[in-house]
């Protein structure tokens, strides 16, 4: 098992920032590229799964103070297209003993060489000193998703000559948070994030004898706001605020036996992905970075059960909808 990265361009620069000495300023631009896992099969080489992902520019901006680090990034992804089966490809590929071997290789061989290049210190008295001020974290994001469409279409047989195809299409997609009102200011008790999906759209259709009919569809456009509120007893809250202003189902005859007919396809392609020892990674590697980076990480307290449920209440939520409307055909 092999893995590939092809491309025609990627452009990096990194400068100083003006603001403050300690600023660097990260900026990049990566054309289409292609992931690709090839196998061998026999004297072939062919390719297991492949995912194009289109082009990506964006800036990073770090800084850092006594006790303090800054982090601001901005990017913009090209519109993204995916089949359903070639991502089931991806994770079956991801999930294979090879890439948990490769894995394990690779943090081995670091362990090994940091081990190896550690500075020896002779030993010297210990001086107490005052513990320096926990690391807090300062961010800001804006990320902009031109488009986003995946579709699959299930399997003809000899039983049925018809296939059914879902199509989800998502339009401009804009995502903004940050923990901080000013750029100087103290960090927030709740971060804001903000979430604006333009077009969404889901489509449902039967194939038959190359003539396609529609099955039913949904449009939805709405935003999302997380911020915080006082409450009635003049509480800090977290508060959330969806509005959807376009929304319109529209419902065939044949749609509930197309969405049945999708979902056990799909069903059946993605039972045999088990993603559970990665994601038990990812949390690792999360909090291993963040210890590394000696970011502040405030330490969650047990919750009685008398507490488990005061997050979900205590918080505020919103719901506006604007000429939402629902069609039979």
């Amino acid at each position: 098992l092999s893995y590939r990265v092809t491309g025609k361009i990627g452009r990096t620069s990194v400068k100083p920032g003006s603001r403050l000495v300690s600023d660097v300023i990260l900026d990049f631009d990566l054309k289409e590229h292609a992931h690709s896992f090839l196998g061998r099969v026999g004297d072939n080489v062919e390719i297991i799964s492949e995912l194009i992902i289109p082009p990506v520019n964006g800036r990073l901006t770090l800084g850092t103070t006594l006790g303090r680090t800054d982090v601001s990034f901005q990017s913009t992804i090209e519109h993204i297209s995916l089949d359903a089966i070639a991502v089931h490809a991806l994770l079956a590929t991801l999930n294979r003993s090879e890439i948990g071997e490769l894995v394990t290789s690779i943090q081995h061989t670091s362990s090994s060489l940091l081990h190896r290049h550690k500075p020896k210190v002779p030993p010297t008295k210990t001086i107490s000193k005052p513990a320096p001020p926990p690391n807090i974290l300062l961010f800001d994001g804006y990320v902009t998703l031109v488009g986003l469409a995946i579709r699959t279409n299930t399997a003809k047989t000899l039983q049925k000559a018809s296939s059914s195809q879902l199509h989800f299409e998502l339009g401009h997609v804009h995502i903004k948070g940050n923990n901080r009102e000013t750029r100087d200011g103290p960090p927030l008790s709740f971060p804001e994030f903000f979430i604006n999906l333009r077009g969404m759209q889901v489509y449902l259709a039967k194939a038959l004898n190359g003539k396609k009919t529609a099955c039913g569809d949904l449009t939805l456009g709405a935003t999302l706001h997380a911020t915080s509120k006082r409450n009635e007893r003049q509480e800090l809250a977290r508060a959330y605020q969806l509005r959807s202003s376009q929304c319109q189902i529209c419902i065939h005859t044949e749609t509930a036996s197309v969405v049945l007919e999708v979902l056990g396809h799909l069903r059946e392609s993605f039972k045999d992905i088990d993603m559970t020892n990665e994601v038990k990674g990812l949390q690792k590697l999360r909090r291993a970075t963040l210890a590394d980076l000696g970011t502040h990480v405030p330490s969650k307290p047990s919750k009685t059960k008398e507490e488990e449920p005061t997050a979900l209440f205590g918080a505020m939520y919103s719901l506006e909808m604007v000429d939402p409307r629902m069609i039979w055909k």
